[in-house]
């Protein structure tokens, strides 16, 4: 979801973003390995938006993110960013 500046609304590609706002789940628009292969430091945005709005992770996102390259992957992303 996002809000478009110029048509002053709110956008949502997916069809799901307000279900999962009213019922407080985080989970990603693509499959949850597809998304953290492109970019792991998805993860921790995840559990972020988690923490900070009360919401539950979905089980999909958790189970990607036990997978050994996801988590090779994210090591990777937060030693190189350090």
């Amino acid at each position: 979801m996002f809000y478009n500046v110029h048509s002053r609304a709110i956008e949502d590609l997916t069809g799901k973003g307000i279900e999962d706002l009213k019922s407080g789940r985080i989970r990603t628009p693509l499959d949850p390995k597809t998304t953290f292969e492109d970019d792991p430091l998805r993860i921790l945005r995840c559990v972020r938006f988690a923490s900070r709005l009360g919401f539950d992770v979905d089980e999909s996102i958790s189970i990607a993110a036990k997978e050994p390259e996801i988590q090779a992957s994210l090591l990777l992303s937060v030693v190189s960013a350090s």
